[in-house]
């Protein structure tokens, strides 16, 4: 689902602080917003930041999910405060670090509190970060209440990137995103020892492989 196209007039300038999952809990499930940021600031840039929210409710490990597009951060949908997308209107409080408002879940509005989710057991929970001809890789790896892990990507430019879980293990994890081509590229790493996650990027293409480590740094 996409909204209108609006241009940015007051860029996010902190986007790291909003991007990623937020999710609250119901007895129906997981219900979650993701939000993934791309910001440009060349003078050049028709839209400085584009704004890409991901809605999403899991029950019993499956998972219904919708988009919604945006380009700036002073919209009806995101004015940098207060998220207001269909049946979910939330404020943002940079303090408590979390949305609060309202959301038509369940058959009736409720109110809500949005909090990312933290670490819990598993070993590749955290924050891993790396190097690539571009800059700093980073990668989050997070785990639901129902134990679901979520991960995202920042990188130049991107901040929450969103990653498709493909499989994950103790000792190991497969991810995937879309390359520049809007090709699925997917990562396969493992840990080759608590603080140290080593792998490959697979395109489609054969021999495009990219070796890539990623170093504990949460």
């Amino acid at each position: 689902m996409f909204v209108a196209v609006l241009h940015s007039q007051r860029p996010l300038v902190e986007p790291e602080l909003f991007s990623g999952e937020w999710e609250t809990t119901t007895a129906s499930g997981i219900h979650g917003i993701h939000l993934s940021l791309t910001t440009d600031a060349s003078p050049q840039a028709l839209s400085p930041q584009l704004i890409a929210i991901r809605i999403y409710h899991r029950q019993n490990g499956r998972e219904k999910w919708g988009w919604w597009g945006d380009t700036n951060s002073v919209s009806p949908v995101f004015d940098g405060v207060r998220l207001h997308i269909g049946d979910l209107d939330v404020t943002f409080d940079s303090h408590l670090r979390r949305w609060t408002g309202a959301w038509f879940l369940d058959g009736e509005s409720k109110k809500v509190v949005l909090e990312k989710p933290t670490c819990q057991s598993h070993p590749l929970c955290g924050v891993w970060q790396g190097r690539n001809p571009s800059g700093v890789v980073r990668l989050h790896v997070v785990q639901s209440t129902d134990g679901v892990l979520a991960a995202r990507m920042d990188r130049s430019g991107f901040h929450g990137e969103h990653l498709r879980v493909v499989s994950s293990a103790p000792s190991g994890l497969t991810v995937e995103t879309m390359a520049a081509a809007g090709l699925p590229l997917r990562f396969t790493g493992r840990l080759s020892n608590p603080s140290t996650l080593e792998g490959n990027w697979r395109a489609w293409s054969p021999g495009q492989d990219t070796r890539q480590t990623f170093h504990r740094v949460d």
